[in-house]
C-alpha cells in the first residue's frame, strides 16, 4: 500500500506539472532501489515510465525529449487505468 501511495503521489504531481521529470525520476529510482523486487502493478508501471524517459529509444525522432515522448504518456495511461486523474 505504501508503494502504491508513493507512486500515485509522484505520478499525479508529475502529470499535473508540479514535479519535474528529474525529481520524479529520482524518487522512483529511490523506490526501485529499495524495493524493485516487491513492486508490481501501478507502482511498477510508474517506475518503468520514468525509466523510459531517461534516454531516447531506437527510432525516436531526432530532437525528441525522452520524458515527453515516453514518460508522460505512460504515466497518464497508468493513472487512467487506476481511475485517477492528475489532480485526485
Amino acid at each position: 500500500e505504501l508503494f502504491a501511495a508513493f507512486a500515485r503521489h509522484v505520478a499525479q504531481e508529475f502529470a499535473a506539472g508540479s514535479l519535474s521529470f528529474w525529481s520524479g525520476n529520482y524518487a522512483m529510482n529511490a523506490l526501485g532501489g529499495a524495493a524493485l523486487e516487491e513492486l508490481e502493478g501501478f507502482p511498477l508501471a510508474v517506475f518503468f515510465a520514468f525509466d523510459h524517459g531517461e534516454y531516447l529509444e531506437d527510432g525516436d525522432p531526432r530532437g525528441s525529449v525522452p520524458w515527453q515522448r515516453h514518460t508522460l504518456p505512460q504515466v497518464m495511461e497508468a493513472l487512467e487505468k487506476e481511475g485517477l486523474s492528475p489532480s485526485d
